[in-house]
């Protein structure tokens, strides 16, 4: 008899349990159903879908219209070619590149007036000078009288004290070209003039 009413309340139990109506789905208005009062979609809410990520600039195309340019390559001038050749040729040796400010002490000759200059001095002794300018009218003939003044002074300090470097000072070079000035004291002179020559030819 126990058996039977155990069974029978747990029957009930069961029967009371599956009878019992689901809750109500929890429905979530969006924005625009709550301002409304407009019943939401049936379904799941939808979301935006994400962004889509921007692709990558194709290589050699410009990241965005505001993107600076990139600069253009400078062009080589007579002047670098010129000095390119020297160092080419080792004709440079011994020498060293004198900074702008340097030579306008030493020479009067300033290269920010200039197309175009360059100065080297001697790094062992004090022999070997070379200067390349280019510039117009009288910014050239202002350079020219400032070389041609250098070298007779070189020449006065060599004179009954150094005769190798006078002789060196002797057989310099003072050669205009168009609109570019060359002057040289180096046992390179020779060949360092026939460079100039070539390209300015």
């Amino acid at each position: 008899m126990k058996r039977i009413i155990v069974f029978c309340i747990a029957l009930l139990l069961l029967m009371g349990c599956g009878g019992k109506a689901d809750a109500a789905p929890q429905v979530q208005l969006d924005d625009r159903a709550q301002a409304t009062g407009a019943p939401a979609a049936d379904g799941p809410e939808e979301t935006a879908a994400p962004a889509e990520p921007t692709a990558a600039p194709v290589d050699g195309a410009p990241e965005s219209a505001d993107a600076p340019a990139a600069p253009a390559p400078a062009q080589e001038g007579p002047v670098d070619a010129l000095v390119a050749r020297w160092n080419g040729e080792a004709l440079l040796e011994g020498m060293y590149p004198m900074a702008a400010e340097d030579a306008l002490d030493l020479y009067g000759i300033d290269f920010a007036a200039c197309l175009g200059g360059a100065a080297f001095g001697d790094a062992d002794g004090y022999t070997n000078e070379a200067v390349v300018v280019q510039a117009e009218g009288a910014v050239l003939d202002e350079a020219e009288a400032l070389l041609r003044d250098h070298l007779e002074t070189v020449k006065a300090q060599f004179r009954g004290y150094d005769p190798e470097a006078l002789a060196l000072a002797e057989k310099a070079v003072l050669v205009r070209e168009g609109d570019m000035l060359l002057f040289v004291i180096s046992p390179n002179a020779d060949a360092m003039l026939a460079a100039f020559r070539s390209l300015t030819a």
